[in-house]
């Protein structure tokens, strides 16, 4: 098994392994690649990237498997919603967004039609959770893929403003009424 891990901050880690039977025994192997081409590339709200996986990119290996991904970054807040699309007629597309924490992740293969990724599928928004720096992995649903593809941030760099509960004119304070009960007439 592998995959990418977004370490969510500076320190000491450590790495345990283990197997699935307890009762089961026998040497294994751990290993750690920082590679060079797993570096990041920041992304900016409604930028779009065309971009190409080769078998250059970073490389995670699941199961046996090889996948060649590209790593972006951005700085998202929390109540902010976004999308994320990535387009190919070359690929299979898979996207990943790992949240800040390192704790969370949303995943995607065919949201946008066809072959092609979205977060959220289909349409829409998804509205981050935390604040901080979001990860996300361009990949391909099938090893071993490589080819073109375009990858777009959509949202606003501010979060949207959640109106006060009871605001009945619009200017973003809670207005208060206090009626009193009585005859109407």
């Amino acid at each position: 098994f592998g995959g990418v891990v977004i370490l969510p901050a500076t320190g000491v880690y450590l790495i345990g392994a283990n197997s699935f039977d307890p009762q089961e025994t026998g040497a294994y192997t751990v290993s750690l690649n920082i590679s060079p081409a797993c570096q990041t590339t920041p992304l900016a709200f409604n930028q779009t990237v065309n971009a190409e996986l080769t078998g250059m990119d970073c490389i995670v290996n699941i199961a046996g498997e090889f996948f060649f991904k590209d790593l972006y970054t951005f700085e998202g807040k929390t109540g902010q919603q976004i999308s994320i699309a990535m387009d190919s007629s070359a690929v299979n597309s898979f996207l990943i967004l790992h949240t800040p924490s390192g704790t969370g992740q949303l995943e995607d293969n065919d949201g946008g039609g066809g072959v092609n990724a979205r977060i959220p599928a289909g349409s829409g928004t998804v509205t981050l959770t935390q604040t901080g720096t979001y990860t996300i992995e361009a990949g391909t649903f099938e090893s071993g893929e490589t080819g073109a593809y375009t990858l777009m941030l959509g949202g606003s760099a501010t979060p949207q403003q959640t109106p006060a509960r009871f605001d009945f004119d619009g200017d973003g304070k809670t207005d208060i009424s206090i009626f009193r009960p009585g005859d109407a007439s």
